[in-house]
């Protein structure tokens, strides 16, 4: 083998070493995220039972290696026979064992149950000047309120885990 054939050997071992390192860091990478953190389905049906869906959108982020999921669920509380929407799906959460572990400066809850470890959830009455952080949640939302009776009594519960 000649000089030139040899130098071409080592470039092309060299090069595909590298190639080779590349893809190891990019999938071990790609491995760190893994799998998704979500709530138990089952305590999403439980607070879906306490108000009318109109609308579920599930948004994510990532937080440090994690992909946290948040299932965002549009009530319309308007049949919960109380004050306010809000205060009614309080009632029926504290009798579900949940316990209000904040109050926002929006005027929401947040609560936390022993029976759905390491879940976060946070209810808030969304008004006409809500702040949405998402916009695929504020169109659900502008959807059901467009199709309720008494569009002030829309809901908007978050559900994500804390365990991240």
């Amino acid at each position: 083998m000649n000089k030139k054939s040899k130098v071409i050997v080592w470039i092309s071992i060299f090069f595909g070493g590298l190639v080779s390192v590349a893809l190891i860091i990019h999938f071990t990478l790609q491995s760190w995220a893994g799998s998704p953190l979500e709530v138990d389905p089952a305590a999403a049906q439980e607070v879906k039972n306490i108000g009318k869906v109109k609308g579920e959108v599930v948004t994510q982020f990532q937080e440090s290696d994690v992909i946290v999921v948040t299932r965002n669920i549009i009530l319309d509380g308007s049949d919960l026979g109380a004050v306010t929407a809000l205060h009614g799906a309080s009632k029926l959460l504290q009798s579900k064992n949940w316990n209000v572990v904040a109050r926002l400066h929006s005027g929401g809850l947040q609560f936390e149950s022993d029976r759905w470890e390491n879940t976060l959830l946070t209810i808030e009455q969304v008004g006409s000047d809500y702040h949405f952080y998402d916009q695929s949640v504020e169109d659900a939302a502008k959807e059901a309120r467009a199709s309720m009776e008494h569009p002030d009594a829309l809901l908007l519960v978050r559900l994500r885990r804390t365990d991240v």
